[in-house]
């Protein structure tokens, strides 16, 4: 059944999407609709702008329907989908139904797009019923335009700043070298502040989003760490509470930039000593250290 609905999913970006119109939806805007084997998807339109980053819920309300969230740009090409967000909890009545969820997708590029509201399986599915759908944009952080406004960071730094209604997100940026390996942490350290971090480069196209931190699980916190920088140059960074804009949390935050130091690297293959073509490196073998590790990129 799931390789027949990828098989539909991959043949969406080549056929003019025909379905029950949903008509226009606005964000912060939820609609109803219904899905049955006589309108097996509704489509909802929006005009959204490069960068921008949105969420979108589908939450079954009433039936056995299974959701499928899919968005497509003005062209026809699939920026992102989901068809397992799990159940939908919470006091509104939806809890234990099925949810399909969109979350923290940066949009590409100025433009109409399409919000896709179906069912597992699409026109081969059984399920149906009725569902509610959100939309809701969280935030900004891939505009080129922001870069004049953002906050500098030099690799070593650490920050400390406050997000809430009337400041969803902050826009850093910061230069490194290919090879690179750094680390960006949020921690929070007031209030009930739920942070997000999105890495951009720096034409805006998103890297790495992350709310977690794989060194702290069960925290609030936010890591990348250790991404290896592919080219020089300059990078963007959003921290930014869940849910952006329509976010709920908030609360002071310390947002950490660190680079991995030379005598901390080679002694594995994932922290591997960077070289660049015609550099010439030194180092020490002893019986502590067995073996050093170097990364070169070629052709």
């Amino acid at each position: 059944m799931r390789a027949a609905f990828l098989i539909v999913v991959l043949l969406l970006p080549i056929i003019r999407v025909s379905a029950q119109p949903g008509g226009a939806i606005a964000y912060g805007q939820t609609v109803s609709g219904q899905i049955s084997d006589d309108a097996f998807r509704v489509v909802y339109t929006f005009d959204g702008a490069m960068g921008e980053i949105i969420d979108a819920q589908m939450v079954g309300t009433r039936g056995d329907l299974d959701p499928v969230l899919i968005l497509l740009d003005a062209d026809n090409a699939v920026v992102a989908h989901d068809d397992d967000a799990g159940s939908a909890g919470g006091s509104n009545g939806d809890a234990g139904r099925f949810a399909a969820r969109l979350n923290a997708v940066p949009l590409p590029r100025d433009g109409l797009y399409f919000l896709v509201a179906t069912r597992f399986g699409q026109d081969r599915g059984i399920t149906e019923g009725d569902f509610t759908l959100r939309l809701n944009r969280v935030g900004v952080v891939s505009d080129p335009r922001l870069e004049s406004g953002a906050i500098l960071l030099r690799l070593g730094d650490s920050v400390v700043r406050q997000l809430d209604n009337a400041r969803p997100q902050d826009i850093f940026t910061f230069t490194a070298l290919r090879g690179d390996l750094v680390s960006i942490t949020v921690s929070r350290i007031s209030g009930d502040l739920d942070p997000v971090l999105i890495l951009a480069d720096a034409d805006g196209n998103t890297i790495l989003i992350s709310d977690d931190d794989p060194q702290q699980p069960g925290t609030l916190n936010a890591a990348i760490r250790e991404w290896r920088v592919p080219r020089s140059g300059n990078y963007l960074v959003a921290a930014m509470r869940f849910g952006g804009e329509a976010g709920a949390s908030r609360g002071g935050y310390t947002l950490t930039l660190e680079r991995a130091t030379p005598d901390n690297l080679g002694g594995s293959a994932d922290r591997a000593l960077w070289l660049e073509e015609g550099e010439v490196a030194s180092g020490r073998i002893d019986r502590e250290q067995v073996q050093r590790f170097y990364a070169f990129q070629a052709s």
